[in-house]
């Protein structure tokens, strides 16, 4: 039996899709960013093996991106990755997520924690970082070049495959000692680092605004999307109390 169809459009279904590249062996960026961005979006992901330099990684990203609805490419595709995106920069990330015929807006943590910053007014920005020393210097050179101070880096010097373990207790210590340094917020830098579930209790205990990488990530791509992000931290508080009448 054929029922009958009525008013199929897609403007009866407010469903905004965004797609999310991230690593093989990332196991926390995926389940997060799905509660962040919330019931409005729905989230389609591609994952990339870890490349060995940034040309493999430029082409890793133009690979995954094509793959994502290809009859219907996502208006915002996300890079979980904070390192990452440092390296290959803004400019070759949007270029790799492009497709011809559509207009494409590319997300990554370091472009969303400039917006930000430059929304929240904020301008000191202490930084706990997993990496080694290079990589976490890139990071903060990666936010001081664009105008932002940073007086105090702190870095847990993990392999790529500790991040993921490092303590809930270890970052709130790092956060804590950061505060020496009496700054406007303090970015915990890395998709990897299970960080998310503290933003709201260290806000609260140190005053001040806390960011993440993945916090950064999904308020950038709803922004972009024109939908409510969902989460804890005063930046998402902050663009609901904007966004809603």
């Amino acid at each position: 039996m054929i029922v009958e169809r009525k008013n199929w459009s897609s403007t009866h279904y407010p469903m905004r899709g965004a797609g999310l590249v991230l690593f093989d062996d990332d196991p926390v960026s995926g389940p997060t960013m799905h509660r962040l961005l919330g019931a409005e979006t729905d989230l389609h992901m591609a994952r990339i093996p870890f490349p060995a330099d940034d040309n493999g990684l430029e082409a890793s990203l133009r690979a995954a991106a094509a793959s994502l609805l290809p009859s219907a490419p996502p208006p915002v595709i996300g890079f979980a990755c904070t390192t990452g995106a440092v390296r290959l920069g803004e400019p070759r990330l949007r270029a790799a997520f492009a497709r011809p015929g559509c207009t494409i807006m590319a997300a990554d943590p370091v472009h969303a924690a400039l917006v930000a910053c430059r929304i929240m007014g904020l301008r000191r920005i202490a930084i706990v970082s997993p990496y080694d020393e290079e990589q976490s210097r890139m990071v903060a050179g990666a936010l001081s070049s664009q105008g932002l101070d940073i007086p105090w880096l702190g870095h847990f010097d993990a392999t790529d495959a500790d991040i993921t373990s490092i303590s809930a207790e270890s970052i709130r210590a790092a956060a804590r000692s950061a505060m020496t340094c009496r700054p406007d917020a303090i970015f915990l830098s890395c998709t990897g680092l299970r960080a998310v579930p503290l933003i709201d209790e260290l806000e609260s205990e140190l005053r001040i605004s806390v960011l993440t990488s993945l916090q950064l990530l999904a308020w950038r791509m709803a922004t972009l999307l024109h939908v409510h992000p969902m989460g804890p931290g005063r930046l998402m508080r902050a663009t609901m109390r904007t966004t809603n009448p």
